[in-house]
């Protein structure tokens, strides 16, 4: 069993690795692109000020400006977090039986998440918010499945 979750884990982490290093390659086209220097920089915003020339863009700000013009590989490093997660989550509940409880509360959170980019401008944010919006909905109603095979199987056995 811990040979299988390690493969599961090495893939999503490989994954993850990937993904995030061609985000961060596309979102490095933001030093090019001045005029999104106000728009896309928050972070740089929070703990620099303001952005006068390239050099003072944060590299984590690249994410941002993939995620809002070129957000397959963003989607893909959020999505292979989360299954990360699932599987850390999975590993550590499963005998204990609270694996519903974690994936309601997973699903809670990204739902939360979504409804904060709800308002969204760009394309590429409107489809981050769909992803959260769609794994919270499919985790919620995972959740409630387990929920209900469990109780089923704890009053067959009464």
């Amino acid at each position: 069993m811990i040979n299988k979750f390690i493969l599961l884990f090495g893939i999503g982490f490989i994954v993850l690795l990937f993904s995030t290093a061609v985000a961060w390659y596309e979102g490095s086209e933001i030093v090019f692109d001045s005029f999104e220097w106000g728009h896309s920089t928050p972070l740089t915003h929070l703990f620099h000020g303001e952005v006068n020339e390239p050099a003072d863009i944060s590299p984590f700000d690249y994410f941002v400006y993939a995620a809002k013009f070129r957000p397959t590989f963003p989607i893909l490093m959020i999505v292979s977090t989360i299954y990360l997660f699932t599987l850390i989550g999975y590993f550590f509940t499963k005998k204990k039986n609270n694996f519903t409880y974690f994936i309601s509360l997973l699903g809670s959170v990204f739902l939360l998440i979504s409804v904060n980019l709800i308002h969204s401008s760009t394309p590429g944010a409107q489809l981050i918010f769909n992803t959260f919006l769609s794994i919270s909905i499919l985790y919620i109603i995972i959740s409630i499945i387990l929920y209900s095979l469990q109780s089923r199987k704890k009053s067959l056995i009464k």
